[in-house]
């Protein structure tokens, strides 16, 4: 198969070029939002820089790979890296099953001397693409239900089961009743809370904080309005009585909630937050 690219701003792509791009990446197993177009214009709006190359046989397109320049340097020198930077947890190619290109072609035509990235998925192998690291990942599958998932996860590790249904008890027993939304009501208003107390979190643990520019707080609240089925913005809140216990902040992609910016109030540590989260969520999730 002979290859053509045609580099492009994702935020000034035209509907059938989106369509297009989305079309593929849905039909990938276990897609992600990170390698599609909502999340890519996402980016071009907030930080700018923002490219995808599409890739075309005998002038139809066979291929979407988005990058971003880190800054207008690089972009001179031809320098990019994964469309997100170090906001986004993927890296790759949305192409047609059986397309394969070399990681120097693809350079070529993307019209790009370097490509820095990480998280790039295994499943871009199937492209030709592979990475040098590579690190066994976590996925949680319920295809018959969370009840079912429950019912399971006793048999691998009842004390685990037992212990966070205790401290879910505990919690509502000590602090007040539990309240579990899977998209808060008001959205901005969450992320706003999430994103303060994410930083918090951070500044506390000598974490490096991965919200310190304006632009990556900005793609946060220009993600958390998107509704499309390569990328939905789902925010979460779980509260005890008038206290927050945890947020989340993550992307939907077809069946698939990445899990992304978690929080927790450190006020109720000893009662597992994170795990508590997490049961709410995948009891929520139908």
């Amino acid at each position: 198969m002979t290859l053509a690219g045609d580099v492009v701003d994702p935020g000034r792509m035209d509907a059938a070029t989106e369509s297009g791009w989305r079309d593929l990446l849905l039909a990938q197993p276990n897609p992600v939002a990170f390698l599609g177009p909502t999340f890519s214009r996402a980016v071009a709006r907030t930080k700018g820089l923002a490219r995808v190359c599409i890739l075309r046989s005998s002038g139809r397109a066979v291929g979407y790979f988005a990058f971003q320049y880190p800054t207008s340097m690089k972009r001179g020198l031809a320098a990019a890296e994964r469309i997100g930077g170090e906001m986004a947890d993927y890296a790759g190619l949305v192409a047609e099953p059986g397309l394969a290109v070399t990681p120097a072609d693809l350079l070529r035509l993307a019209g790009l001397q370097v490509f820095t990235f990480s998280h790039l998925a295994q499943s871009q192998q199937d492209f030709g693409l592979t990475g040098e690291d590579p690190r066994v990942g976590l996925r949680i599958e319920f295809p018959e239900g969370p009840a079912e998932y429950w019912k399971q996860r006793r048999k691998l590790d009842a004390s685990l089961v037992r212990d966070t249904e205790r401290r879910r008890r505990k919690l509502e027993q000590d602090v007040g009743p539990i309240r579990f939304e899977f998209q808060a009501g008001d959205r901005a208003a969450a992320l706003e809370h999430l994103v303060a107390a994410k930083r918090a979190q951070y500044a506390r643990t000598g974490a490096e904080d991965a919200l310190t520019q304006d632009w990556q707080q900005s793609l946060l609240r220009a993600l958390s309005t998107t509704d499309q089925p390569d990328c939905t913005g789902v925010l979460s809140t779980l509260h005890a009585g008038d206290k927050w216990v945890a947020f989340h902040f993550g992307l939907r992609c077809a069946d698939t909630l990445h899990y992304w910016f978690p929080v927790y109030n450190p006020e109720l540590s000893k009662f597992s937050p994170g795990r508590l989260l997490l049961l709410e969520t995948i009891n929520a999730s139908q």
